[in-house]
This record gives structure tokens, sequence and C-alpha cells, in this order.
């Protein structure tokens, strides 16, 4: 194979196999070092980084179309084209909304396994999940603490784990209980294994790790004649609040006070007169109270301060890590959360400081019931565009005149022709949809069948992605095989784009 060539040429029968294997590694070796790493990442925080290439025409080696996967290598076995690095970053985005972290290593395999089995086993096969489906879905599972994960085996070193496991989960990442407290969540853990309360449903790895956790809390069948000192009320105090606002955070006096008389009444009136908390157990109360997410009198209105927070912990759970609106947007959304705290669509059930933020994270989607009258304009159809495709396409990146006509009349016609008339999309619904058509996900029309010309266009930008330059050689028309299966496909037929990055995928699992 010739260096330099925009297109080699077939190898001849006499080339030996060894020796296109050997081209082939060579090319593929220097490529990698005159390219640049390509990110694709899914969800509210999406960056593309395109590949950017050095342009020496005689010096830069052309690496040959290898094979495509087998078939049953696509992704996702129901027709979903969602992969398991997307799986991946789903998953632990849910268990940080929860838990502040990625998922341990221990419950990695699980929860994956889990995430494949939504994937690949929807309730319906003619409507495979999306990624937001399973992110949410993980999310219910992973707050009620429920897996399919099964051990074979609950050995002492695995039930250690568990106890380390629970007590990091209870005390924060990097924690260790002391000796005696270490022996007595190892005994209460052996206990669980050798006699469950219920013995036809004994519990797996993850069933004794929340038991354990629930111990902690204080909410395990704990001793209802353990009473809790005024020491170690003050000390659940400032461990929560430590928990709560970081490694050596003190609350002021005012709020020291409110914390230890929320404590005091938990303690000598429980909820419960039957399963009084213990220590931890208040703890860990407090700690929800701090975060807004205890049971706590419906007419205590959350605090601006609280309102603040749950406006910037939706808009980055919508926009990213770090994201901040602008001042208008932060305007529109605080008054937003304002109005779900004063005036509650059901005075009887008034939403805490969660429940304002999801329900913020679900107008910033443009899920919201907002009002059906509210009309979006042509400037912001306008920035609607360009925030879509720099979400799409990386932090300052333009569509050029035509992909942003296109763009902007399909903003227009989701905007004056919406899907429910009673449910209009606002301007950030619009933007979202948007993005989804650019990845190739949005429902387009089935009908509208991407062109041969347009198949090869697609390969050759996906091969580009991936190896550095266009598609060649004997594998190109299994590869126009595969990308046609995926415009045809009647359950799932992809657009263009969806086209070119499912290609993509495939590409990178033989690379």
């Amino acid at each position: 194979m010739k260096v330099g060539q925009n297109r080699p040429s077939v190898p001849t029968q006499s080339t030996t196999a060894t020796e296109t294997r050997k081209g082939t590694t060579a090319a593929q070796a220097q490529t990698s070092t005159a390219r640049s790493a390509s990110t694709f990442q899914t969800g509210f925080d999406t960056a593309v980084k395109k590949n950017t290439f050095s342009v020496q025409a005689a010096a830069t080696p052309v690496v040959m179309t290898p094979a495509p996967p087998p078939e049953d290598a696509a992704p996702g076995a129901t027709g979903s084209k969602i992969t398991d690095d997307q799986l991946l970053k789903v998953l632990n985005e849910s268990h940080q909304m929860i838990f502040g972290r990625d998922v341990d290593q221990a419950q990695l395999k699980g929860w994956m396994d889990r995430a494949r089995t939504l994937r690949d086993r929807p309730e319906d096969p003619s409507q495979p999940r999306s990624l937001d489906d399973i992110k949410y879905t993980l999310f219910s599972e992973l707050r009620t603490g429920k897996t399919k994960e099964q051990l074979n085996t609950l050995d002492q070193p695995t039930l250690k784990k568990l106890v380390n496991d629970a007590y990091q989960l209870f005390a924060g990442p990097g924690a260790q209980p002391d000796a005696a407290k270490a022996k007595e969540l190892l005994d209460f853990a052996t206990q669980l294994r050798d006699h469950p309360e219920d013995p036809s449903k004994p519990l797996d790895a993850d069933g004794i790790k929340y038991a354990l956790f629930s111990k902690l809390r204080g909410t395990y069948n704990s001793d209802p004649k353990a009473n809790v000192t005024g020491d170690q009320l003050k000390k659940a105090v400032t461990d929560a609040y430590q928990l709560f606002a970081g490694p050596g955070a003190q609350p002021d006096a005012a709020k020291a006070k409110e914390l230890l008389d929320f404590a005091t009444q938990l303690r000598d009136h429980p909820e419960d007169p039957s399963r009084p908390l213990d220590a931890d157990g208040i703890k860990y109360a407090l700690f929800s109270k701090l975060r807004g997410t205890y049971n706590s009198d419906p007419k205590a209105a959350v605090s601006g301060d609280q309102l603040k927070k749950a406006v910037n912990d939706a808009y980055q759970l919508f926009a990213g890590p770090g994201a901040q609106p602008d001042a208008a947007k932060a305007k529109e959304l605080l008054d937003f959360a304002t109005q779900l705290r004063d005036h509650p669509e059901d005075p009887s059930k008034p939403l805490d400081a969660d429940g304002i933020k999801y329900a913020l994270f679900s107008k910033l989607r443009g899920t919201y019931n907002s009002d059906p009258k509210a009309n979006v304009t042509g400037d912001q159809l306008k920035k609607a565009v360009n925030d879509a495709y720099q979400l799409f396409a990386g932090p300052g990146a333009q569509p050029d005149a035509a992909k942003a006509k296109e763009l902007l009349d399909f903003a227009t016609q989701l905007r004056d022709h919406p899907e429910d008339p009673s449910r209009p999309l606002d301007a950030d619904g619009i933007k979202y949809a948007l993005f989804s058509k650019l990845r190739g996900t949005y429902n387009s029309d089935p009908k509208a069948k991407v062109s041969e010309d347009q198949l090869r266009k697609l390969l050759d930008e996906a091969h580009n992605l991936v190896f550095g330059n266009g598609a060649n050689g004997p594998q190109v028309e299994a590869w126009m095989a595969r990308a046609r299966k995926l415009r045809d496909d009647k359950d799932n037929p992809l657009d263009a784009n969806g086209i070119k990055y499912a290609l993509f995928r495939l590409m990178r699992q033989v690379k």
C-alpha cells in the first residue's frame, strides 16, 4: 500500500495476508499519532469534539477499511443503538444524583447487567427504551437499593467488603468504622446471611449491604429501649451538618439550635414509638432535613437559599457539572421555583426542595406542563438552534447556512405545529428536540430514506472520524450493506446522523 494515496487500490491476489496485516497495523499506529482523540458523550452535557488531522498529503498514510463486526455485535439486541459506554455514563449519572459519586466497583457489574437488561429486553420489543428511560429507571431502582445482581458466595471477605461499602454509603467516601463497630456490623451481616428472616428469600449481597446501611441509619429493627444521650444528640448535629456541608463545616448558633431541637424532638417523640431512632438514625434524619428531603411539616416552606440551590442543581443536572444559567434564565427559574413553593398544584402535597429541583429540571427539558399559550419568539428559536448545535458539536461550533436553515425550519415546525397541542414545547424543549434530531434519535419520518450516495458519504465521514481517511478497499461493500440495514430497519429506522454515528460505534469495535 503506497503512502499518500487518497484511496489505495484493492490488494492483488499476490499480496499476502501477512503483508496486508502488517501494512494496516503500521498505518493505524502512525495515524493515531496524527489524530486527536474524539469524544462522544450522551446526556445533557454532551460534547462532540471532531478529529483534527495534520495536512500532510504526502506523508499521511491511509488506513485500509477493516471488515465490519459480526451482525450480533451491533449495539443493542432489540434495535437499540445504545452502547455500553452510554449505559455506564447514565448509570454513574444516576448514582451521582443519589449518592454523590460513581457506582462502587463492587456493584458495577451487577448494575451494568441490569442496564443491559433494560436496553436489550424492553417490555415491548417493538419499542426499545430510550437512554433517558433507562437512566431514570436506574435512578428509581438505585433509590430503593434493588438490583438483580446475585453473588454465588457470601464468604467472610465479601461480607467485610459489604460492611465497608455500607459504612461509606452512610458516613461518606473513605470513612472506616472503628474495630468495635466493624465487628458489630460483620456479626450482623453474618446473622443475615446464615439466618435470614424469610428462609425462602435469602438476601443477596446488595440486600445485606442495604440492611447494614439501614442499621447504621437507625431504621433497621433497633432496640426501642435504647435511648440517646444529650452529648450523642450534639454529635449527631455536628456530624450531619458536616455530611451535608463538608468536612469541618459548623452551623451557626441559630442553625445549631434548630437542628438540636429537631434531634431532641426525634428522640423524645418518635413517629413510631415502637421503633425509636438511635444516634445514627437521628444523624441521618438531620442530614435529610438539611437536604430538604425529610418528610417535614407541609406548612414548613422551602427557604429562599434552598430555592436558589435547587435552581443551580437543576441547571447543572440539565446542562452539565459547573454550568451556570445566565441572569435572565436564573431569574426565570427562581420565579418558577417560588411559584411552585407558594402556590403548589396540590396544596395538600407541597413540594420539598428536591421536588422543586426536579420540577425545574423537567421545565428545562421542556416536559413540564407549562402554559400552552406561551409562544417562543423567532430570536428564541435561533438561539435554540445555536445552543443545540454547540451541545452536539462542541462549544463555539456553528452550523453551515444549509444546516442552520434546516434546523430553524424544524424548530419553527415544532413551535407552530406541536405534536401535542395541549403541551407545546418551550424554548428549552425545542432546543433538546433539535439536539435529538442532530443525534439522529428524534422520531423522524421513516419514509424519508437516505440515498445510496448519502450512505457512501456517511460511511466516509464515520471512517474518517475513526481512522483518519475515507472508507476504501474490499470491505467497503460489506459496510454499505450494514449501513443499508440500519437505514431500512422497519422497527427503528435511523436518519442520516443516526446512521453515521451507528457506523462510527461499529468501527470503534473493530479498530
